[in-house]
């Protein structure tokens, strides 16, 4: 059943084909304009269910997790509409860029930045819909663009390759890495709008 704005929720469940990791239940939402799936950050539940015991009681385990999981949804989507109502300053969407793209490129051992790309290239919109100054926009933009990449930028000039080189911002294509960014992005946003409100 498809919520307001175009938010469908979900289900996510995270399983090892080889059954050396647990079942893991959590809530998302699912975004149709853009085909992004969002996972809800480290305030609402999630399970861990092991493989391990009577197939029909780890089976039992899946389907009460995934109950406990659904009756979340409400409060995911009441999220969702409460960051439409925080208007951020252009400031502020850049702090929330800044604090995203060093979650997905840590900076090097002595605190400089290896991101390829500034933070701006976070707060571009892919559609119309995305362009607006609230929370839920400036989270949305970061949150394709830091998983889908694609942004341009030049490596530096060298010696050997002193016209420098094109390149673009890889996807990101690990489900752990997806989902751990997923995950971080809805907690910076929840705290955001927590900072906000205060």
């Amino acid at each position: 059943r498809a919520a307001a704005n175009g938010l469908f929720p979900e289900l996510i469940l995270v399983n090892a084909n080889d059954g050396t990791a647990a079942y893991h239940l959590m809530s998302g939402l699912f975004r149709i304009v853009c085909g992004n799936g969002l996972i809800a950050g480290e305030m609402f539940q999630d399970f861990k269910i092991s493989h391990v015991g009577e197939p029909r009681k780890v089976i039992e385990n899946v389907i009460e997790a995934s109950f406990s999981v659904i009756d979340e949804t409400p409060r995911v989507l009441e999220s969702a509409d409460a960051m439409r109502g925080v208007t951020l300053s252009t400031d502020e969407q850049r702090a929330f860029a800044a604090a995203a793209r060093s979650l997905r490129w840590e900076p090097d051992e002595n605190g400089t930045q290896t991101a390829p790309i500034e933070e701006t290239a976070l707060l571009r919109a892919r559609r119309s819909e995305d362009a607006a100054s609230d929370l839920w926009a400036t989270f949305n933009r970061v949150q394709e663009n830091v998983i889908r990449g694609g942004q341009s930028y030049r490596l530096p000039r060298t010696r050997t390759n002193p016209r420098g080189r094109h390149m673009s911002v890889g996807a990101v294509n690990g489900i752990d890495q997806d989902r751990a960014l997923n995950r971080a992005l809805w907690t910076l946003a929840q705290e955001m709008g927590r900072i906000k409100a205060a």
